[in-house]
C-alpha cells in the first residue's frame, strides 16, 4: 500500500469567549471535520497527510499513524512516543 500526503488537514482551535483568543486543541483534522465539531481551524496550519491516518470523524488518529507509517520514517522514529510528522508544532 502506498502512503502519500494526499489529504489537507489543519489544527483545530477554539475561541476563548472572553478574550477572543484562539486556543489550540490537541486535534488535527480536515476542514469538514473541524467545521462539524463547531470549532475553528487555523488557516496558516495547513498540512497534508495520508488519508489512512484519518479516523471516521475526519481527525488524525495516532493509532492509525502508527498502523500506516509514513515511508520516510524509520522504525525508531515511528515508535518514539508522541512522534508524528503531522502533529509537530
Amino acid at each position: 500500500m502506498i502512503v502519500e500526503n494526499d489529504t489537507e488537514v489543519f489544527y483545530e482551535v477554539r475561541v476563548e469567549p472572553l478574550t477572543g483568543e484562539h486556543v489550540y486543541t490537541d486535534r488535527t483534522g480536515t476542514r469538514e471535520a473541524i467545521h462539524k465539531s463547531g470549532r475553528k481551524l487555523d488557516p496558516l496550519s495547513q498540512y497534508f497527510c495520508p488519508h489512512q491516518w484519518l479516523d471516521a470523524d475526519g481527525f488524525v488518529s495516532q493509532e492509525l499513524v502508527q498502523q500506516y507509517p509514513y515511508p520516510h520514517q524509520s522504525k525508531e522514529e515511528r515508535e518514539r512516543p508522541g512522534n508524528s510528522p503531522i502533529l509537530k508544532r
